[in-house]
Parts: C-alpha cells; sequence; structure tokens
C-alpha cells in the first residue's frame, strides 16, 4: 500500500514546477541582518572575490536589484574600481529573463567581428551592435593578454554589455562589465608586498650649508 502511495504521490507531481523559492533551494534575504551574516559566511570562506564584508553586502544588494540569488550575484557581480560591475554573461541572463526583452540573438561571432540583435517588447524595431576587432584595437584592447588569447569571447562579451546599456538600460541600471574599466579582471584580494626593513634608520639626505653670517652682512 505504501508502495502505490509512493508512486501516486510521483505520478501527480508530473508538470512543469513554479519557480519557488522552496523548490530551487535559494537562500532568501528578507533584512539588511541576513544580508550581513551571508556576507560575513561569504567573505569569510575565501571562495568569493571580495576583500570585505561589507564589499560583499553591496554585492548581494545589487543582485537583489537585478533580480539574481545570492549566489548568482556573487558568482557574476564583480567590483571594479570600487564599483560593482557585471558580468557580460550575467547582464545577458538579467535582460532574457525581465520580460522586457522580446529577442537577443548573436548573428555572428567570430576572432574578428561579433554582431547581436535584440529587440524590446515595448518597440517593434529591433537593434543590432556589432563589434570588430578593429574596434577593440582603437579601445587599447587588443594587445591585453585575454584579448589574445580568447578574442571571439571578448568582442562578444563587449558587444553584448554595450548593446545591453543602449537597449535596455532599464534593466542593467547603468551596470559596466568588468572589461569595459580600466581593469581587465575584477579586483581580488590584493596581494600584500612584506619588505625587511633594514635594521639602522635611514641616514637623512645631507643638508645644503646655510648662510654664513659674512655672507649676511652680520
Amino acid at each position: 500500500m505504501t508502495t502505490n502511495n509512493e508512486e501516486t504521490a510521483i505520478t501527480t507531481t508530473t508538470g512543469p514546477r513554479p519557480a519557488t523559492l522552496a523548490t530551487r533551494g535559494v537562500v532568501q534575504l528578507s533584512t539588511l541582518d541576513d544580508v550581513a551574516r551571508l556576507a560575513k559566511i561569504a567573505a569569510d570562506s575565501g571562495l568569493a572575490r571580495v576583500r570585505t564584508p561589507a564589499e560583499c553586502a553591496v554585492i548581494l544588494m545589487t543582485g537583489a536589484e537585478l533580480g539574481l540569488s545570492p549566489m548568482q550575484s556573487l558568482r557574476g557581480i564583480y567590483v571594479v574600481e570600487g564599483r560593482p560591475t557585471l558580468a557580460a554573461d550575467t547582464m545577458v541572463a538579467v535582460i532574457r529573463r525581465s520580460g522586457v526583452c522580446a529577442l537577443w540573438r548573436t548573428i555572428e561571432s567570430t576572432a574578428e567581428t561579433c554582431t547581436i540583435e535584440a529587440k524590446r517588447n515595448d518597440d517593434e524595431r529591433a537593434q543590432s551592435k556589432t563589434w570588430t576587432m578593429a574596434d577593440a584595437t582603437r579601445a587599447g584592447l587588443a594587445q591585453k593578454s585575454i584579448w589574445k588569447q580568447y578574442p571571439a569571447q571578448m568582442l562578444r562579451h563587449r558587444c553584448a554589455a554595450d548593446l545591453a546599456r543602449e537597449l535596455f538600460s532599464d534593466v542593467v541600471l547603468g551596470l559596466y562589465d568588468p572589461e569595459e574599466l580600466d581593469d581587465a579582471t575584477p579586483e581580488a584580494q590584493p596581494a600584500v608586498v612584506r619588505r625587511e626593513m633594514p635594521a639602522t634608520t635611514a641616514q637623512e639626505p645631507p643638508q645644503r650649508p646655510g648662510p654664513t653670517l659674512d655672507g649676511l652682512g652680520i
């Protein structure tokens, strides 16, 4: 009898389930205390690219505004030059599930050029954006090592971020991709370089002789 009940229970749960917090296992942050506790856990773990719990809390709250779960925020939001940035792939994911995007399609993606087309639900016209290696060269990006290693991926990221802010500025809320800022990589825990100082104190620089009494007419 127990087996029949279990089989019946299984058959009655077929079909798509609503993506609730319970079924997805998402950590829910309801208060600032929740944010503070999770931020400390993430910072202490050493697995998140954050330097302090306060920095982690800002990432979590930024992600909440974008509809990201806490772990999605820690994976896709970085701090570059003291400001939150959104990884290009995460930016596209946020746009696609925002309810505003009717189309997001990569037309071409090679090591020399990338073209992406997108369309909003409230606009009948589709809009496209193209980034080429010539654009990257003019922007001073092509000489960076990561661009030399992954040119197609870097062009796609830059093209996607550019189009996202132009067409879906109300979704990405002014966030930039880390690659769009001066630093090519997100900020990690800064390395501390310790140098042994000599035991003796540094000598003071030699002082220039001042004017003599004779020179002053005294």
